[in-house]
């Protein structure tokens, strides 16, 4: 139901080009997941991604869909939208992320969600995530590492009786680093290869050392493996400068094959510091992303091989303006990807990198470093963990 296979892959760094099937689907990373409820019915110059379907479920929504028809009618057919509006606009696959609130599910709460992976167009088995894992395993959080790990196990349980679909485990990037041995090892015991990351709005390049212990894990145990990133931020804002370094993009040299979006509010100079709102978009020249208000500030970056229209990214209500945003970025990230695979066959990524204008010498040593960790030999202490 699921295979990953190695095309190419950067010698110096993670950036790896990947043949992935799913089922009936195959597609090839690195490649960029889109978000469904970001998208408009109109034409951009790139169709070719996966999809996240992301959903926040509080005890009372879930309560309520297990309990009342009209409420699981009304979820599903927003889900129904956003699957089509992905399918339409190029997603290969399509992934449900629950993202709970909580862990003590009941039965009833677990099956519906495994019951919405079945019969819902989704492509994979997505272990559910926790929001703010990370504050929950704190004394006076409520809960243990061991409520997680029963939590995926009972999912699992649920899982086997339908086996229609390829399992991908969950990876709370936030929990203590102590913790994320035991639960990879926990899903190969259970024949688990493929990975969704959640990144909880984090940057990638700011958590290498349990990315790469991930890696390790996986290499020992000879894993040719598929890893999603979800919730990734795309950098840190400054008061000082109209440009954000896309570290999102960067982190595909840390050996992620698909990043998603980051879904989890923030706030930020660019929502508070202006008294207008400002668009980020994406440049690919020079790896950042632009803060644009005003058309002489769009048209110094605005690309030739964009379909989308400057007036719709300057003009009328903030919460279109936003989804016009989203969807430059994805044509603009998607194109990107194919330059990407294109570097990684040729060799080339590393002199590549370095001609974009905002990714500094320490930033490419620190993915070049990612590699070499992976790559180490494992103490013994680390062969008998």
């Amino acid at each position: 139901m699921f295979d990953a296979k190695i095309l190419n892959q950067d010698e110096k760094m993670l950036f790896v080009h990947k043949s992935i099937r799913v089922k009936d689907a195959t597609f090839e990373s690195p490649i960029k997941a889109i978000t469904g409820k970001n998208l408009l019915d109109i034409d951009i110059n790139y169709r070719y991604f996966i999809s996240e379907v992301y959903r926040v479920l509080r005890k009372e929504t879930l309560s309520n869909m297990v309990s009342d028809e009209y409420s699981a009618r009304i979820f599903n057919q927003k889900l129904r939208q956003e699957i089509v509006r992905a399918r339409n606009f190029g997603a290969r696959i399509v992934l449900f992320i629950p993202a709970l609130q909580y862990m003590n599910l009941t039965d009833n709460e677990l099956s519906f969600i495994v019951d919405t992976q079945t019969y819902s167009d989704f492509d994979f088995y997505v272990v559910p995530t926790v929001l703010r894992i990370s504050k929950l395993l704190k004394p006076g959080g409520g809960y243990k590492i061991d409520d997680y790990f029963d939590l995926i196990k009972r999912y699992l349980d649920i899982v086997k009786s339908y086996d229609i679909k390829p399992v991908m485990g969950m990876i709370p990037i936030t929990i203590p680093y102590q913790y994320i041995s035991n639960l990879v090892e926990f899903y190969l015991r259970m024949e688990v290869d493929a990975f969704c990351i959640d990144f909880g709005g984090r940057v990638p390049l700011n958590l290498l050392q349990s990315v790469s212990l991930i890696h390790r894990l996986l290499k020992r145990n000879e894993i040719e493996t598929y890893i999603h990133a979800t919730n990734v931020n795309i950098g840190k804002p400054s008061k000082r400068s109209k440009v954000i370094i896309a570290k999102d993009i960067l982190a595909l040299g840390i050996g992620l094959d698909s990043i998603g979006d980051n879904h989890i509010p923030i706030g930020g100079e660019w929502r508070t510091e202006f008294d207008e709102w400002n668009l980020r978009l994406f440049n690919k020249e020079k790896y950042g992303y632009h803060r644009v208000s005003n058309i002489d500030e769009l048209e110094s970056i605005f690309p030739s091989d964009s379909k989308i229209r400057k007036s719709d990214l300057l003009y009328g209500p903030i919460h279109r303006r936003l989804k016009f945003q989203n969807i430059f970025n994805y044509e603009q990230i998607g194109l990107e990807t194919d330059r990407l695979k294109k570097m990684i066959k040729e060799q080339n990524v590393v002199n590549y990198i370095k001609q974009k204008e905002y990714v500094k010498e320490d930033l490419i040593s620190q993915i070049i470093k990612a590699k070499k960790d992976v790559e180490r030999t494992p103490s013994i202490e680390e062969i008998v963990l």
